[in-house]
Formats: C-alpha cells, structure tokens, sequence
C-alpha cells in the first residue's frame, strides 16, 4: 500500500533570513570573547614580566 506525505514548512524566506543573521552573530561573539580572553591572558603574561 502506498501512501502519500504531506510536508508543511512553517518557516517564510524572511524567517530563514532573520535565523541565519542572529546564528551568525552568535558565533562572531563567541569569537570577539575567545579572541578578548587570549588578549587579557598575554597582557597579563607581559604584566608578570614587570
């Protein structure tokens, strides 16, 4: 027996849009935070150094 699926996708383009920007923001600040913290880790390894 066949049977035939229907798929609904509750997403519209701009939705997509709007998910994909703030993904991307997330990631750039995980980034700037991992870059921020090895920035203070070897500013604070020149500081020992005084």
């Amino acid at each position: 027996m066949r049977e035939n699926l229907q798929v609904y996708v509750s997403s519209t383009f701009n939705d997509l849009i709007e998910e994909r920007h703030t993904a991307v923001e997330a990631n750039d600040t995980v980034q700037l935070n991992v870059a921020i913290s090895e920035i203070a880790k070897g500013a604070a390894a020149v500081s020992s150094l005084f």
